[in-house]
């Protein structure tokens, strides 16, 4: 994947409210491939899985993965707690954040 794909792909993602999965796999050749899609990955609260498996990420990588993951699980405990407020529970469909990140073969 080059640079301009991943600003496409990046600005596809935001825009859509409606992407549960992004499987990346064997197309992230280099840091700043993953770093023009960190927005995406870490705003688009549709998304319930990535994949980023086969991409030869080593452990330097792991402070993106540690933001993609904060990013939702912050979205979740705001909508409980903005949802408490109320003494309400969150509807199902905004709970429905990212569940799991595939980084197998890396």
């Amino acid at each position: 994947m080059t640079e301009a794909c991943a600003t496409k792909l990046n600005s596809g993602i935001l825009s859509s409210n409606c992407v549960r999965k992004v499987r990346l796999s064997f197309c992230i050749y280099k840091r700043e491939i993953l770093q023009i899609l960190m927005p995406a990955l870490t705003q688009c609260f549709s998304i319930q899985e990535v994949n980023l498996s086969a991409n030869d990420l080593d452990d330097s990588y792991s402070y993106m993965i540690n933001k993609i993951m904060s990013a939702h699980q912050e979205y979740k405990d705001e909508q409980i707690w903005q949802y408490g407020l109320r003494d309400e529970v969150p509807p199902k469909t905004r709970m429905s954040s990212l569940k799991k990140i595939n980084l197998s073969h890396n």
